[in-house]
């Protein structure tokens, strides 16, 4: 009986003892700052060219960064009121583009206490290519290709390291009924819906070899 008892003692001190990364690998816990909007200062729904975000659409792009990263599994993210609080507390910040450098940025993780900053810019919001050519009482309704382009940083929190810098871009193909649909309705279409997620995937999957030890 005292030797079951002494066992059942050691089996519970090692399993106290043992490391969480052996039963699971530890999580990297991130601050995901929503993405800074670079895109030009004119709107063009149809022209072939890069046009501004409202804020109505910087924020469902923010959104889509924001979910798609949850889902890769790649980091344990803050909840985004956490990093804002913390944000309007630091000093020596662009408010209001939210840009951050490295040393900034790892100010911030060290305020919050993660591993990594993720941060970046949307660069490019508009349409590119035209296939076919349709037009009604002068208005143009040709199918075009959504094209995004975005840039994100990931920052060691602990140093200012810079782990990676990528861009991804995405298309995808639309219809522009649906584009002015989705206008008159004030939020992205289809279109650039799928363009955003394809963009963000493609940081997220060189994000996922980039190898990140923990402190």
């Amino acid at each position: 009986m005292r030797k079951n008892l002494f066992s059942i003692s050691v089996l519970l001190f090692l399993v106290l003892l043992c490391p969480a990364g052996y039963a699971a690998e530890k999580k990297i816990l991130a601050a995901l700052i929503d993405f800074a909007d670079g895109t030009p200062n004119k709107m063009s729904l149809t022209a072939d060219e890069n046009f501004e975000l409202s804020n109505a659409h910087l924020a469902e792009v923010r959104q889509i960064i924001r979910e798609s990263t949850e889902k890769s599994g790649l980091f344990e993210l803050l909840p985004r009121e956490t990093v804002a609080e913390a944000m309007n507390t630091q000093i020596g910040i662009d408010a209001v583009a939210r840009r951050y450098d490295r040393f900034s940025a790892a100010r911030l993780g060290k305020m919050l206490g993660v591993d990594v900053i993720l941060t970046g810019e949307i660069v490019h919001f508009g349409k590119d290519t035209v296939s076919g050519n349709l037009t009604i009482s002068g208005l143009d309704f040709s199918d075009r290709t959504d094209d995004v382009i975005i840039k994100a940083q990931l920052i060691n929190a602990h140093n200012g390291e810079e782990l990676a810098n990528v861009t991804g871009r995405g298309t995808a193909s639309e219809n522009v009924l649906d584009t002015m649909s989705a206008a008159a309705a004030n939020r992205l279409s289809t279109g650039f819906l799928q363009a955003t997620r394809a963009s963000i995937l493609r940081i997220l999957r060189e994000f996922e070899t980039v190898d990140i030890k923990i402190e």
